[in-house]
C-alpha cells in the first residue's frame, strides 16, 4: 500500500543525514526528501539535545588549534574546501566533498606527517556506537573517490570513565574505528544506488511498524 503520491519526482543532493535515514528507514528517507519542510517543530527536549551538540563541538575543536572552519553550505563548501587544501591548511572543521551525488562535511580533517589525513567524528555519546560506523563509511567513501588519502578513522566521543568538572582537560576519548568502518565500505556504493532508486519513486512507500 502507498499513502502519498507526487506528480514529479524531486532531485536533490543525496547528504550524510539522508543517506543513515534512509539505512534506518526507507519511509523516513522518502518523506524527508519529498517533504523537508514537513517536519513537527523542536520540542525542548531537540533542542537541547542540539545546543549540547554544538557545546561539545566546539569545546572539541579547541584541541586543534590550527584548524580552519569551513562557513559556506553545500556547493559553495565544497569550492572552499578546495581551496583550503590548495592553501596546504592541514585542519579542516566541517569540510565538504562530494561524489556520485552524494555531499558529506566532515568534523574534523586532520593532515598527518605523510601526507594522509585522519578523519575524525565528534560525538557527544559517551562511547561509540554501531550507527557512528555508518556514518563514518558514508563519509570515507566519498572522500576516497575525492582522491583524498585516509589513514586512520576515529570517533572523539566524552570521556565517561576519569574526567571530572571543572577539569576537563581529559573531556574526550579518541578511538581507532577504522577496521570497522572499512568492513562497511563495501556495501556503500550498492545501500546508495537502492536509496536514489527509492528517492525518484512518485508513490510513498509503506513500511509496517
Amino acid at each position: 500500500m502507498f499513502q502519498k503520491r507526487r506528480t514529479t519526482p524531486k532531485t536533490k543532493i543525496l547528504t550524510k543525514s539522508l543517506f543513515i535515514s534512509g539505512l534506518r528507514c526507507l519511509k523516513k528517507i522518502w518523506l524527508e526528501h519529498q517533504y523537508p519542510l514537513d517536519q513537527e517543530p523542536f520540542n525542548l527536549a531537540q533542542e537541547r539535545i542540539i545546543s549540547q551538540g554544538i557545546e561539545v563541538q566546539n569545546l572539541a575543536r579547541r584541541l586543534f588549534t590550527n584548524g580552519f572552519l569551513i562557513e559556506n553550505n553545500e556547493l559553495a563548501a565544497i569550492e572552499e574546501t578546495q581551496k583550503a587544501l590548495d592553501a596546504n591548511i592541514d585542519c579542516l572543521f566541517e569540510s565538504a566533498f562530494m561524489f556520485n551525488g552524494v555531499l558529506v562535511r566532515c568534523d574534523i580533517l586532520q593532515k598527518t606527517s605523510n601526507g594522509t589525513w585522519d578523519l575524525i567524528e565528534i560525538k557527544s555519546s559517551g562511547g561509540v556506537k554501531s550507527e557512528h560506523f555508518d556514518d563514518l563509511a558514508i563519509q570515507k567513501y566519498v572522500l576516497i573517490n575525492c582522491s583524498l588519502p585516509i589513514n586512520q578513522v576515529k570517533v572523539m566521543h566524552i570521556n565517561t570513565e576519569d574526567c571530572f568538572f571543572p577539569h576537563l582537560e581529559n573531556l574526550f576519548v579518541f578511538e581507532d574505528v577504522s577496521d570497522r568502518v572499512n568492513s562497511r565500505l563495501e556495501d556503500i556504493s550498492y545501500k546508495i544506488e537502492d536509496i536514489k532508486q527509492i528517492l525518484t519513486q512518485y508513490l510513498e512507500p509503506q513500511v509496517f511498524i
